[in-house]
């Protein structure tokens, strides 16, 4: 089922054939991943594993968006003043609202109506992320002890919790206070994710019936 959801642009999985039977993805509208897409993006269980939650909540995202159930061409969501259109290169260009449009990666995704989405409010960091909300300079970060600043090119550069620091794709960030960061336990796959759990080598993945194995470059 997990696999089913993986962005076939970024993975190649086994069982192909078992794949193709299962139902077309359609996210239920209580699904917890909701829109909080920018921060998804940053934080994953490990390394790879923030890109396909950011596609799995892109999904899930774009099953509740108003705009994204609307309308399926660029013309058609543009003229629809509340719409606009967001193209993407790693993963499907879309039609979404303006707040919805709003919480989107910039370095994913970049969408029509640039004027109007800059008169929207700018989004906070998730309440979740303690660190993210007192601080906006990396020595009032550095300051607390359990904070860290971490720098990105493609995106903002920020301050998070030690906690979530650790779970941010190294390939992207790169944090201050590495040697707190290296005592903390190793990030574990998502306890959503039984196959993820149980399998660390792809014999013993696909020999699971209801499980696949799926490469990642």
């Amino acid at each position: 089922d997990d696999a089913k959801k993986l962005p076939a642009g970024v993975y190649v999985c086994d069982k192909q054939e078992e794949l193709s039977q299962l139902p077309a993805i359609k996210v239920e509208d209580g699904d917890a991943c909701g829109l909080k897409l920018q921060f998804l993006y940053f934080i994953a269980t490990f390394n790879m594993k923030s890109l396909i939650l950011l596609a799995v909540c892109v999904a899930a995202s774009a099953q509740q968006d108003e705009c994204a159930q609307k309308y399926t061409t660029q013309a058609t969501c543009d003229a629809d003043s509340g719409c606009t259109w967001c193209k993407c290169g790693a993963l499907p260009s879309q039609c979404w609202t303006l707040a919805d449009a709003k919480k989107l990666p910039s370095g994913v995704y970049s969408c029509d109506k640039q004027e109007e989405l800059s008169q929207l409010p700018a989004i906070k960091v998730e309440d979740g992320d303690a660190c993210g909300n007192k601080y906006t300079t990396q020595s009032t970060c550095d300051a607390d002890s359990g904070c860290t600043w971490c720098k990105c090119g493609a995106l903002p550069s920020q301050c998070w919790t030690l906690d979530d620091a650790k779970k941010l794709p190294a390939g992207v960030y790169v944090c201050d206070k590495q040697e707190e960061l290296s005592q903390l336990p190793a990030i574990k796959v998502e306890d959503g994710d039984a196959c993820g759990n149980k399998y660390t080598t792809q014999s013993t993945c696909d020999a699971d019936s209801g499980c696949t194995w799926c490469k990642c470059g």
